[in-house]
């Protein structure tokens, strides 16, 4: 079965306006019918609307009627979705006969399935589907340092004008740290280990006369003689 006519079209953006996008060639084609009926009158369809196939729900859908098939064509506005990267793109149809809609979707190189909507479902709830687009969110963008902020200390950038208690805040950031603070706290705290340390080790003077002192004490720690021998004795040591 072959296609009579083919619908051409100028939509194949990615992206396109609301109202660009059920804007396609209205011209009726007809399909003609398989070789093995030749007596077959061809089918007529006017086309509606293009939509995506992930926004058509399955119960849309009627899968019990035998007027599914495939067909040879050559689509221009299917294939320039498919050729630009949009997959999954239908073709919305109405058979002028009477009256039932369709929906058409590119199986392979001009090869194309038909498939029919179920007679509950009205031309505009299809047309309200097409007008269903998902917008892709950008990226944002990298933050990156400028180069006036090159060769400044890092204090510099938050650095601030504001007067507090009558003195400017700015000012009174330091331009630059310095090391001097912790040599000084280094000496003073070894000028202050040796005062400690020249404080509980004596003098050799000091550790004499305490020599004296505790010789002294235990001379007197003797006991007194009892007898004139004892004294004489105590004497002679």
């Amino acid at each position: 079965m072959s296609i009579t006519q083919v619908s051409p079209t100028q939509n194949s953006k990615r992206k396109r306006d609301q109202d660009n996008s059920t804007a396609l060639n209205a011209t009726p084609f007809g399909i003609r019918p398989p070789p093995s009926d030749p007596f077959a009158a061809a089918r007529v369809f006017t086309p509606i609307c293009v939509l995506k196939s992930a926004f058509l729900p399955l119960a849309y859908l009627d899968l019990t009627n035998s007027g599914n098939r495939c067909f040879a064509a050559y689509i221009t506005i299917l294939k320039a979705y498919h050729d630009s990267g949009e997959r999954g793109m239908l073709r919305v149809v109405r058979q002028q006969d009477h009256g039932r809609l369709h929906v058409i979707e590119r199986a392979g190189k001009c090869v194309y399935a038909l498939c029919r909507v179920g007679s509950w479902v009205e031309e505009a709830n299809l047309e309200e589907l097409a007008q269903v687009f998902l917008d892709t969110p950008e990226r944002p963008a990298k933050r990156c340092a400028t180069s006036s902020n090159l060769g400044t200390p890092w204090w510099k950038i938050a650095a601030t004008d504001a007067v507090v208690g009558g003195m400017d805040v700015a000012a009174a950031v330091p331009r630059h740290l310095s090391l001097d603070l912790r040599e000084h706290d280094a000496t003073s705290l070894s000028v202050a280990n040796d005062r400690i340390l020249n404080a509980e080790r004596p003098s050799a003077q000091e550790a004499t006369q305490s020599t004296s002192n505790q010789q002294s004490t235990e001379r007197f720690e003797h006991a007194a003689p009892s007898s004139a021998i004892d004294a004489l004795e105590e004497l002679a040591r």
